[in-house]
């Protein structure tokens, strides 16, 4: 049986927080340790197209050049701007 963290993807009706919860839910749960650019790049093949770009565009760089701590710091800001403008993530 395939560990569920290698097959998490975010749908179009995920907000960037609820992918990174459930992201974060299943690394908890997974039978497997991994290390930070690992995790890295298991979140990031998961994110939507629009999620990412939205993501580069806040960070002014491509954020798989960010550690993982560094890209849920732009996901928290990114967040942040979108309940003070009213829209979703």
């Amino acid at each position: 049986m395939q560990d569920e963290i290698f097959i998490t993807v975010q749908s179009d009706e995920d907000t960037l927080e609820a992918y990174l919860e459930r992201f974060l839910y299943i690394l908890q749960r997974s039978k497997h340790k991994f290390d930070l650019s690992t995790i890295r790049t298991l979140f990031l093949c998961g994110l939507t197209n629009d999620a990412r770009n939205n993501m580069n565009l806040l960070g002014q760089v491509d954020i798989s050049q960010n550690t993982f701590d560094h890209i849920c710091d732009l996901y928290k800001k990114l967040s942040w701007n979108q309940s003070r403008s009213g829209r979703g993530v």
